[in-house]
Parts: structure tokens; sequence; C-alpha cells
């Protein structure tokens, strides 16, 4: 994995990440109520950043999804990358 987008990019939509992070994160919850919206996840597409907070649900549901390659160490090493290139 070489950014958070193209992490994003491994579900079929923005939506269904979603979908996995709230079973994982919150033990799911209903459309209406759910913390993690796809709008959430469209942000964290476009700005190629997603929030620590997540990682551990994002982890989850990549290996409950069977996306190889996506651990805490991936997730560090592509945030350190942003960190030493753009500075913060």
């Amino acid at each position: 994995m070489q950014s958070f987008k193209s992490i994003i990019s491994l579900w079929p939509t923005r939506q269904k990440l979603a979908e996995d992070l709230n079973a994982e994160i919150f033990g799911g919850t209903d459309a209406a109520n759910a913390p993690v919206t796809e709008q959430t996840i469209n942000s964290m597409f476009w700005r190629d950043s997603v929030p620590s907070g997540y990682w551990l649900g994002l982890i989850k549901a990549a290996k409950r999804r069977q996306h190889s390659g996506v651990t805490l160490e991936a997730l560090a090493s592509i945030r350190q990358e942003y960190i030493r290139t753009r500075g913060r």
C-alpha cells in the first residue's frame, strides 16, 4: 500500500467502507445514525489521510474482506511518509 487513497480504493464503494468501519468500530449502526458516513470516507480519500483513531477498525475490516497488506505498520509507514514529504 502506497497511500491512504489506495487503501480506501480496495473497497467496492466508499459507502461499503463506511459500513465496514461502523461495524468494526461502533458495533454496527443503522445508516441514519452512523458515525462514519460516505462523506467521511470521501473526505479521507481527498485528503489522502485516515485519522489514526480509525486504523484498527480499518485493519479489521480489510482483514474481513481479505484485503492483504493493510497492517498497522503499513498505515504508520504511509503516515510517516506523508509527514516527511509534507511537513505535518
